[in-house]
């Protein structure tokens, strides 16, 4: 059981728990009590509760049913009823859906499959995000400090983001966050 703020997460063995770059991420949400937010990889839950009991509404998606089992038994254990969970991979389950925030923390799932491939993932979610965001909405992704290059960021900013880069000095891989807000309409 992880206690975090007050928030009780059980964890179970099949699914990734909550790790120091997941608190990390936290710490350095930028949350609106109006938001509704979009969380990729809910894991055990932790950020799906934590968001739910901070704004409006939370759509939390996974690939893994295992992980999906655990979140819901976390959510309904936190009572944060106002979060709908979903099965599939990035955007496929939230099709027309937009959000003011859409959460990712890509390394985490990058430390649970060794066969993913972090540039492509990366690269899929900034090329469709957009899609799924709301006028004035904005991205925050939680990448391995490989991918928190001067390319990354320029091919995000190309995209008509504004970026900020944010260090987790306590990391052993050199995480970064990517706090993106859209410059405007396209």
């Amino acid at each position: 059981m992880i206690n975090y703020q007050g928030i009780l997460i059980k964890t179970h063995e099949s699914v990734p728990q909550p790790s120091m770059d997941t608190y990390f991420l936290l710490e350095n949400l930028n949350i609106k009590r109006t938001d509704e937010i979009l969380e990729i990889g809910t894991g055990a839950g932790l950020v799906t509760v934590y968001c739910a009991q901070r704004t409006r509404n939370v759509v939390a998606t996974d690939i893994s049913e295992k992980s999906l089992r655990c979140s819901l038994a976390n959510i309904i254990a936190n009572r944060t009823y106002n979060t709908q969970l979903k099965k599939g991979e990035l955007f496929e389950s939230v099709e027309n859906e937009k959000f003011d925030l859409i959460i990712f923390n890509l390394s985490q799932l990058l430390a649970t499959s060794t066969d993913l491939n972090p540039e492509k993932l990366l690269t899929g979610f900034t090329k469709k995000v957009r899609d799924y965001l709301k006028p004035e909405g904005r991205f925050q992704v939680l990448v391995p400090g490989i991918l928190a290059s001067e390319d990354t960021v320029s091919t995000i900013e190309q995209n008509n983001f504004m970026v900020d880069l944010i260090p987790h000095d306590k990391s052993p891989t050199g995480d970064y966050i990517i706090k993106v807000d859209l410059k405007g309409d396209s």
